[in-house]
């Protein structure tokens, strides 16, 4: 399945699993070290009207507890706007 964004949205895959409350982060993420007021994410889709130079595939940081979470296939994602974007992720 694909997913496209749309209108001025951004949909993540986030780099960590919430299970019971609790933050799991897989091997991969650790070296990100998430922060925390922050979380890194891979942009999967990018809306026609976002303003910004964003593409599929580069990590970005962004606030943690903001967007819309959805399960698709069994894998979390996010629905971003650009106001909880704080920043690419470069060398990831």
């Amino acid at each position: 399945m694909t997913l496209q964004a749309i209108h001025d949205t951004v949909i993540v895959k986030p780099l960590y699993e919430e299970t019971n409350g609790n933050i799991v982060i897989p091997p991969s993420a650790r070296a990100y070290k998430q922060l925390h007021g922050q979380i890194i994410g891979q942009v999967i889709s990018v809306g026609p009207r976002y303003k910004y130079n964003l593409q599929p595939g580069q990590m970005i940081s962004f606030q943690r507890n903001e967007g819309q979470r959805f399960i698709v296939d069994g894998e979390t994602y996010l629905k971003l706007r650009s106001r909880w974007i704080m920043g690419v992720v470069e060398n990831a």
